[in-house]
């Protein structure tokens, strides 16, 4: 298999779409009293072990691409942005890494055939500059939720394909932040990033769980399925697509947050490639959880 194909295959996962947002505010009737807003402000490691292996013309390739990152939620219960504070993306092709970054709003590590170069921002080029600015120095969204925690709106910036490298982060970021709902057993729609500048979206049933977890806090299961006959991405089409979802989250009922959380899912699709239609198939794990101060 040709060394731009593996090239073209790793980078895979690496494109954008971020997001900032701005809300309104509205003035208090004369004669009252404004009620300050409660103000939160949570911390939050996300953790995406995705594996793919791709069958192509005979031959096989594993795709293993980690990806970390911290953010923080930051406003009110019912309005709050979030902010991407740092992110570590790996590729391997085969079990050799192909590349590696770490990138922050002061720096970024690079490390490319085992040489390591740190760029520090106020030593950086306009484009690095540009990069870390769009994607650190600004909120990737503002969030509105209801009294149960259900996302309302999604604010996000014009996406500025110059500086944009994150494929959809912000969805997978967003996976674990669902409403809490009164009943034992609820569904919402969610959406899944396909590491590939596109998203596929479906049902998801929540299930509380009569037993606590070590904390106290509330264990919820969570189940279901995504599936499309062919999907449009900015770096080709799939088809055939089919994403099962299995996994726990717990929930601070004091709080109203969620804390952690694990979900396993389970990927098949055909994706069309230069070299023609290739049969991938991967797990990917997202762990969701606080440092310890938050907890």
């Amino acid at each position: 298999m040709t060394r731009p194909f593996l090239t073209a295959l790793s980078l895979i996962f690496f494109s954008s779409s971020l997001a900032f947002a701005q809300g309104t505010t509205s003035k208090p009737a004369q004669g009252t009293a404004e009620k300050p807003a409660k103000k939160i402000c949570h911390a939050y490691k996300l953790h995406i072990d995705t594996k793919v292996k791709i069958k192509i013309n005979g031959q096989e390739v594993l795709l293993d691409s980690p990806t970390t990152a911290h953010y923080v939620n930051e406003g009110s219960p019912s309005k709050y942005s979030v902010q991407l504070s740092r992110l570590i993306l790996t590729v391997t092709v085969d079990g050799n890494e192909n590349s590696h970054m770490d990138m922050s709003k002061d720096r970024m590590k690079i490390r490319r055939s085992g040489k390591e170069q740190i760029i520090a921002f106020g030593e950086g080029n306009a484009q690095l500059k540009a990069l870390l600015k769009a994607n650190f120095h600004q909120a990737m969204a503002t969030i509105t939720t209801d009294k149960a925690g259900k996302e309302l709106s999604r604010t996000v910036p014009k996406p500025n394909p110059s500086t944009r490298m994150l494929s959809g982060i912000l969805h997978n970021i967003r996976w674990f932040h669902v409403g809490f709902a009164a009943e034992k057993t609820w569904t919402e729609t969610r959406e899944f990033d396909l590491g590939k500048g596109g998203t596929i979206s479906g049902p998801i049933v929540f299930t509380k769980q009569d037993k606590k977890d070590a904390q106290g806090n509330t264990v919820v299961k969570l189940s279901g399925k995504m599936s499309k006959k062919s999907i449009k991405t900015p770096t080709g089409t799939l088809e055939s697509v089919s994403y099962l979802f299995e996994g726990h989250q717990s929930y601070d009922e004091k709080r109203k947050i969620w804390v952690s959380g694990q979900t396993t899912v389970k990927a098949t699709y055909k994706m069309m490639t230069p070299q023609g239609k290739a049969d991938s198939s991967g797990t990917i794990i997202l762990t969701l959880s606080m440092p310890k101060n938050e907890k």
